[in-house]
């Protein structure tokens, strides 16, 4: 081997080593990019999903070749942030009633239950296929789109609705595991505790945003309309 092959080879050595010295370590892959069956039993069943997943109603999540089975739901986040968990209830036949309540996450301190709020997914009938509601652009029906406040519900029969939890960390949160109980109730028929773990990382998020927000198809020929955008955070419009 000649001296400028050697070079060659010692360089690219050198390069390999340094790269895998660098790496960073492997992380674990996080359970909510399958569906996550949380509960089953007679009277409904649960899962956990990644909140920008959209869950049709009549989609049969049991049967995914993907499922995977968990006591409970792992988050993580920032001080300072919002983070988010699809709750999907498909019960066996329909539930009246439906309530969520939240105890205090506990762990290197107490984070309030007032730190938990959730919202309904409300479907909606779209006739025409698209893209706009998120979905793969095929599907017409019932499509999940807007949120309806967090108070007692209809679950119907056979089908699934969704529950958007959202947990806020407080900006002077210590970092650490924190450990709670999510609850959901239909009164009479079916109630369940749902262990949920909080990774809470010592990083924090600033209080000031700059990124720009940007809303897309929406006129600009409504004063009010601009207000309330402008109110909202929207810094940009695209249409």
């Amino acid at each position: 081997m000649s001296p400028s092959s050697r070079c060659i080879v010692l360089g690219v050595s050198l390069i390999v080593s340094i790269a895998q010295a660098a790496a960073p370590p492997s992380l674990e892959e996080p359970a909510l990019v399958h569906p996550v069956l949380l509960h089953a039993g007679d009277a409904w069943q649960l899962f956990a999903r990644c909140p920008t997943r959209k869950v049709l109603p009549g989609e049969p999540l049991i049967e995914s070749t993907d499922l995977v089975r968990r006591p409970g739901i792992a988050l993580a986040a920032a001080r300072n942030e919002s983070e988010q968990v699809s709750l999907v209830i498909r019960p066996a036949a329909e539930l009246s009633g439906v309530s969520v309540s939240f105890g205090p996450l506990e762990g290197p301190q107490s984070i309030s239950e007032a730190a938990w709020s959730w919202q309904r997914v409300v479907n909606v009938p779209v006739d025409k296929a698209t893209s706009w509601y998120g979905t793969g652009g095929w599907q017409t029906g019932r499509i999940p789109d807007p949120l309806a406040p967090g108070e007692p519900f209809s679950a119907p029969a056979g089908e699934n609705t969704t529950l958007l939890l959202t947990v806020r960390t407080p900006v002077d949160a210590a970092p650490g595991v924190y450990r709670g109980t999510i609850r959901v109730e239909a009164p009479g028929t079916a109630q369940a505790a749902i262990p949920v773990e909080l990774t809470v990382w010592d990083i924090a998020l600033p209080a000031t945003r700059t990124m720009d927000t940007m809303a897309c198809g929406v006129g600009v020929d409504d004063p009010e309309l601009c207000r309330f955008l402008a109110d909202s955070g929207v810094t940009s419009l695209k249409y």
